[in-house]
């Protein structure tokens, strides 16, 4: 009987501490109705504030390192797979001159896109090859683009498709479907549902600036275990390696080369998102971006091709067994990702070539057909990447053919006829190298285009 009382006041204590409770839940819901937030809500609210602001302190909007990853992160990607295929293509010796002379080219050529941007206030490149080049040119140019990111495109759907396809075929956990031609497509497209097709919804590109950090840092990671994997092996296809290789094999690896470093779309978006606009500030975002990638294409090309020899595949990523290598399967995962941020990238000029053509502007276009007009596109790359049996056809198209105009030709010309272009104006650098981009352009689309064709279909 002693104990009843006793029991007696727990269960008073008990009921007032669920009394108090149900207050407290009904303080929240009324500070919820009314706009206010709880102390839970207050605190998830200040560390993300804290999270965006220490983001947008290493990575400011428009500033250098934003503006060098978004660079960076549109050349690097499907490129960076093929690399060790096109040393074997080109030699060791010809595919080191070739990584020099395209950051040499690509730096100056975006150079003297800014000077243009500059002087005429032209937002794409469409625009800026009516204005400087007449009537007829913008639709040659819309023609060019379009085809150079379709054909982009498709090689990054082809690459994850590259990607999925060790994973699938070394785990003993895989289903017999996706082993499969059929069940690797299938993966592929719910990769594009998941992580490409939401990517290309934003206007801006500097939204994409922390993907375009994570993506570019997945990149490197991916580089270092190559080069550790490559030397931990020994190197033991170094005796296979050649030098310079001769004939039309070594044609048709220029054009995954030049691939690698088209960046030049992005460079409008990255000019006009700029804090403080300057043509400086994008010779030095280029400078930067276009270096590091030089180093890891240089990197990847050279261990990977050292490593596998003749038999590296046009994809180093079907070397590999990510499987029984987790470390590798890490950067597998963080490759799906790059890829889908280097499409996200790419598909931005991709898109304004075609508003260009039908007409709409992206800044006043209604959302909801930015949005059906993206994913319209998008669907159509992902049915040709598909079906399109080799990543090299459309990398080498892609470089040889439309990044010749693009990287090339249209920077050269479009800067020769933008006004006050003399030998006594600009110098003799500017002069001679405005000159030879277009020398190498035009090199680059006969010889890396026919090369690719006679391979191809010869």
């Amino acid at each position: 009987m002693e104990g009843l009382p006793q029991i007696s006041r727990e269960g008073e204590q008990s009921s007032d501490s669920a009394y108090v409770v149900s207050i407290e839940r009904k303080k929240e819901r009324a500070s919820a109705v009314n706009g206010a937030l709880s102390p839970q809500q207050e605190c998830g609210k200040s560390i993300a504030g804290c999270l965006a602001l220490l983001l947008g302190a290493v990575i400011p909007h428009g500033g250098l390192l934003s503006n060098s990853f978004s660079l960076a992160s549109a050349s690097l990607g499907a490129g960076v797979i093929t690399l060790p295929w096109a040393f074997h293509a080109c030699g060791i010796l010809m595919g080191t001159l070739y990584l020099i002379l395209m950051t040499v080219f690509t730096v100056y050529t975006i150079t003297i896109l800014g000077y243009v941007m500059e002087k005429t206030g032209y937002r794409a490149f469409e625009q800026m090859s009516r204005g400087t080049l007449g009537k007829g040119a913008d639709y040659l140019m819309a023609a060019v683009m379009g085809t150079s990111c379709f054909g982009a495109a498709v090689a990054y759907v082809i690459a994850v498709g590259s990607l999925i396809t060790p994973i699938a075929q070394h785990s003993t956990a895989t289903p017999e479907f996706f082993k499969l031609k059929k069940g690797i497509r299938l993966l592929v497209c719910l990769v594009w549902l998941l992580g490409m097709l939401p990517l290309v919804i934003p206007k801006e590109v500097n939204t994409l600036r922390y993907f375009s950090a994570v993506g570019v840092g997945f990149v490197v990671y991916f580089v270092i275990l190559v080069v550790i994997h490559a030397c931990q092996n020994g190197l033991p296809k170094r005796s296979e390696v050649q030098i310079v290789s001769t004939g039309n094999i070594g044609m048709e690896g220029l054009g995954t080369f030049v691939f690698a470093y088209l960046c030049h779309a992005v460079a409008f978006q990255v000019y006009f998102e700029m804090k403080a606009r300057s043509t400086t500030q994008l010779l030095l975002s280029a400078t930067l971006s276009m270096t590091v990638c030089s180093v890891l294409y240089w990197l990847v090309g050279v261990f990977g091709y050292m490593e596998f020899g003749r038999e590296v595949k046009e994809s180093v990523l079907y070397m590999f067994d990510p499987v029984g290598e987790p470390l590798m399967m890490v950067a597998y995962v963080g490759l799906i990702i790059k890829l889908c941020v280097s499409y996200a990238l790419n598909m931005i000029p991709c898109r304004n070539t075609l508003y260009y053509i039908i007409g709409w502007d992206i800044n006043n276009i209604s959302y909801w057909k930015h949005i059906a007009c993206v994913t319209l596109v998008s669907t159509i790359v992902l049915v040709a990447g598909l079906f399109v049996p080799r990543i090299s056809t459309a990398f080498d198209l892609a470089g040889a053919l439309c990044g010749g105009f693009i990287g090339f030709i249209y920077p050269a010309l479009i800067y020769m006829y933008s006004g006050g272009w003399t030998l006594k104006r600009v110098g003799w650098f500017q002069y001679i190298m405005t000159y030879t981009s277009l020398f190498v352009g035009v090199i680059c689309v006969v010889f890396g285009t026919g090369a690719t064709i006679y391979s191809n279909f010869g």
